[in-house]
């Protein structure tokens, strides 16, 4: 399952960087597994060799530290479901993986961007921890993105100034 939260301001415990995140929790045998081979060769055209040796499509030598962000990311949430990984650091490229992972596994992920989910993958998909349709999904998202353009501002600069501020999520009536 798949679940969501639009919003670092409502995520709660939340991997913001998961590039960083990578780095200093990989470890060379992730790289053996066959899942985490076929997301490096599809995403980033690079091939394991062994371990952490990689190489590019062009056949040079490359670190994992070059993945891009959404291999980093598919392998962190892979290996580490349980945690809440910044989900907008992956690009639709991601999807596939990601919902392969979701179908096995409970996945926690915020997003900040609208990720293009399949009709299909709905069934595993959860915002806020409710099971929703794809048009639900679309107005969850489009909630979370009126509240950037009209509430955020004023939140992050009382954030700033060190007051404490509890975000209120926009509820709009989506049957009206």
């Amino acid at each position: 399952m798949l679940n969501i939260i639009f919003g670092s301001a409502f995520c709660g415990e939340c991997v913001m960087d998961n590039r960083i995140w990578f780095r200093r929790n990989k470890k060379p045998e992730w790289f053996e597994d066959a899942f985490v081979k076929r997301v490096i060769r599809e995403i980033d055209q690079a091939q394991v060799l062994f371990e952490e040796a990689l190489k590019d499509r062009f056949g040079h030598g490359m670190s994992t530290e070059k993945l891009s962000s959404g291999s980093k990311t598919l392998i962190c949430i892979y290996y580490h479901p349980q945690l809440q990984f910044n989900g907008s650091m992956m690009g639709d490229n991601c999807v596939p993986f990601l919902m392969e992972i979701a179908r096995e596994k409970e996945v926690h992920i915020m997003l900040e961007h609208f990720m293009d989910l399949r009709e299909e993958d709905m069934a595993f998909v959860t915002v806020d921890g409710k099971p929703v349709t794809m048009f639900e999904y679309e107005c969850r998202y489009s909630e979370w993105a009126e509240w950037v353009d009209t509430c955020s501002k004023e939140y992050y600069e009382k954030m700033a100034a060190g007051i404490q501020v509890v975000p209120q999520k926009p509820v709009i009536d989506w049957d009206e």
